[in-house]
């Protein structure tokens, strides 16, 4: 039998995909701050692999727009067809052209910089509309 104590933990993982590695330091110690539990990627594919290590806990993911290897909206893709959809707060420095065409009811997007604040806002929102 699975503990709550167990099932409020996969419902609180985050994987964050960052090619900035200084970012993915801040929104771990943030997240983690929150009592989130964090697992990280600098590319699409190692995150695939993370993803593919992780996936029954991973609640949401926080992607980067521009990655090195694929765009965040590729990542995405291949990440929901391997592991079924979830959550997506998509970030960038720059707006995303064609932003309409990949957000939808459980995805939102967050221009960098951003306040703290604004981000766990974001992620409680995303959360909580999957209940």
């Amino acid at each position: 039998m699975v503990s709550d104590n167990r099932t409020i933990e996969e419902r609180r993982t985050i994987l964050v995909l960052d090619d900035e590695s200084a970012l993915q330091i801040v929104l771990t110690r943030l997240l983690e701050g929150e009592g989130f539990r964090v697992v990280t990627a600098g590319c699409g594919s190692e995150a695939l692999a993370t993803l593919a290590a992780h996936s029954e806990r991973v609640a949401m993911m926080i992607v980067d727009v521009k990655l090195p290897d694929m765009c965040g909206r590729e990542f995405v893709h291949h990440a929901a067809a391997r592991h079924g959809e979830r959550p997506i707060l998509y970030v960038s420095g720059v707006e995303p052209e064609g932003r309409s065409d990949f957000l939808h009811e459980r995805t939102t997007f967050l221009a960098k910089p951003f306040h703290n604040a604004e981000l766990l806002s974001r992620v409680s929102e995303l959360l909580a509309e999957t209940g």
